[in-house]
């Protein structure tokens, strides 16, 4: 089928994707900051929460009012998660169309709780602590052995079993929703069910390869030596660009993993961070200092490399010239990032990934995104009952996600399920447009875009799906060494936009990153993930 879209479309889809994508690359960089002042408060929310417990679920008051069962049917209060750039002003309408579905099907009258992404990292915190009625929460990038430590959430295993049977097939016959979630025996979220796997790659247009003679190979894992050979052919047709866009001072994290991947090709970091240590490449067994490992070292030799070959811009680890104004600009001519199709369309005009490492599903972490059920609810079951038709019913996803048919997205291709959103001309001429994707099952729900687009993402989960992590299940619990992390998360953050730009001599800085990396700490907490890692095998 032709891509029924106009450019127009496919402009905004692409603004939409890619602006949601540097929302959330934000929204990680800032998370190791907000949790730093949240555990200030820790003590008194703590007390408040064992207040709130003991005396009752509060009084059930929230920004719409009381929260009651009224004639059998349960209200349930839900977070609806917003980011800059979205326009909520008919929400209210399509609430009152979910709330059409459910009342006669499940019993349930749904009421949406907005909060910005980066608002939730602290309301959700004071909205547990003053006991406000909040029936099922998305932890968004947050992580929730927070929650589960401080005694926020409620498990939920009783109402997947009873309340949850669609939930329950999708767990045991097609990917392990729960999973990061299942903490000290009990399980205490559901994850978005989103399209699976992610590999490292670097893309750029096509043209670019054609102009010094490559060809290239979808499915190939280019080398280091490989892609040497690339940028020194583009730095002498473009002397004046940088061939590889490496900024690192807006990257959240590590940009190894746009090169290696970090699940079993590499090393695992058992679906944590890589500061708590990762799995051994070679036993599967031994927790490692992720910093130490040869893979990371050569990584960081071949950004040294291209940086004095003048491949990587100079001032990639302090700039705030940002990745996509220096693609647009032309001063970059190629961008690290994942290589999960489709993510750049639009932002170039016929982009290409060179792949650099195999595509794979690694383990859910604590951060995977979780819908949860807060010790608040007064109606946890109901909670439930509406979280599992969110999956089992493809309306419900499709009005969270893309509002109302006819309205805000018309259906361009029913039997592919291909949609055209927002309706309007422009993303500010309708009353309805959300970026995130966090609602329901994407595989059923519609998909904005082209046939050919969804049709590649398909393809790419399904070869991801053969190169599967098998730790997962595992959590590791951060309760007894939170300090000694944090530590190591501040020395990371100084070192690491500077090593991974390539900008420092490697000789001198990195032995003093990793010997500072040992006096934060990092070696405790690798002894104590390793435990805990040895503890969860022998119940395997």
């Amino acid at each position: 089928m032709e891509n029924a879209g106009t450019d127009k479309g496919k402009r905004r889809a692409a603004r939409k994707g890619l602006a949601a994508f540097l929302s959330l690359c934000m929204v990680f960089l800032l998370a190791a900051c907000q949790a730093g002042a949240r555990e200030a408060d820790a003590s008194e929310d703590e007390k408040r929460q064992k207040a709130m417990r003991d005396g009752g679920a509060g009084n059930g008051e929230n920004a719409a009012g009381n929260v009651k069962k009224t004639a059998n049917v349960e209200r349930v209060v839900f977070t609806y998660q917003t980011m800059d750039g979205d326009v909520m002003d008919e929400l209210d309408e399509v609430i009152r169309e979910i709330n059409a579905i459910t009342v006669p099907e499940i019993g349930v009258e749904v009421e949406a709780r907005k909060v910005g992404t980066l608002e939730a990292f602290t309301q959700y915190f004071t909205w547990i602590g003053n006991g406000e009625t909040i029936d099922l929460m998305m932890l968004n990038y947050q992580d929730i052995t927070t929650y589960v430590e401080r005694e926020m959430l409620l498990p939920i295993d009783a109402y997947l079993e009873n309340e949850a049977s669609d939930i329950k097939d999708i767990v045991e016959n097609q990917y392990n929703l729960t999973g990061g979630s299942f903490i000290d025996g009990k399980t205490y979220g559901v994850s978005v069910y989103g399209y699976q796997g992610s590999g490292g790659g670097i893309w750029m247009e096509r043209e670019f390869l054609r102009e010094i003679g490559v060809e290239h190979e979808e499915k190939h894992v280019y080398t280091y030596e490989e892609l040497t050979e690339i940028f020194a052919a583009l730095k002498e047709k473009y002397p004046d660009k940088y061939p590889l866009g490496q900024i690192t001072s807006q990257s959240g994290g590590s940009t190894f993993t746009f090169y290696s991947n970090r699940q079993k090709e590499v090393c695992d970091s058992l679906g944590a961070t890589y500061s708590s240590g990762v799995l051994d490449a070679g036993s599967g067994t031994k927790v490692v200092n992720f910093y130490a490992t040869p893979e990371y070292s050569e990584f960081l030799r071949y950004m040294r490399k291209w940086y004095l070959a003048g491949y990587i811009y100079p001032d990639a680890a302090i700039s705030d010239y940002g990745t996509p104004a220096m693609f647009r600009d032309g001063m970059i001519l190629s961008w690290p990032i994942t290589s999960s199709p489709g993510i750049l369309v639009g932002v170039m005009e016929d982009p290409v990934c060179l792949r650099t490492s195999r595509i794979s599903v690694g383990a859910q972490g604590p951060r995977s995104g979780f819908w949860t059920i807060p010790v608040t609810s007064a109606h946890p079951e109901a909670a439930m009952r509406f979280l599992n038709l969110m999956y089992a019913d493809a309306r419900i996803g499709n009005l969270l996600t893309y509002g109302i048919e006819g309205r805000h997205y018309e259906v361009l291709d029913e039997e592919n399920k291909i949609i055209r959103y927002p309706i309007a001309d422009g993303e500010g001429d309708t009353g309805f447009y959300n970026m995130l994707g966090l609602y329901g099952d994407v595989h059923e729900i519609y998909w904005n875009g082209s046939l050919e687009e969804k049709q590649e993402r398909i393809a790419y989960e399904a070869e991801a799906m053969s190169y599967r992590t098998s730790v997962e299940g595992f959590v590791y619990s951060t309760r007894e060494t939170s300090g000694q992390i944090a530590a190591v998360d501040k020395v990371v953050e100084r070192y690491m936009p500077f090593l991974e730009s390539g900008c420092l001599d490697l000789d001198v800085y990195y032995p003093r990153f990793l010997e500072e990396l040992s006096e934060a700490g990092i070696d405790e907490v690798i002894a104590d993930k390793q435990a805990q890692y040895d503890a969860w095998r022998a119940t395997r």
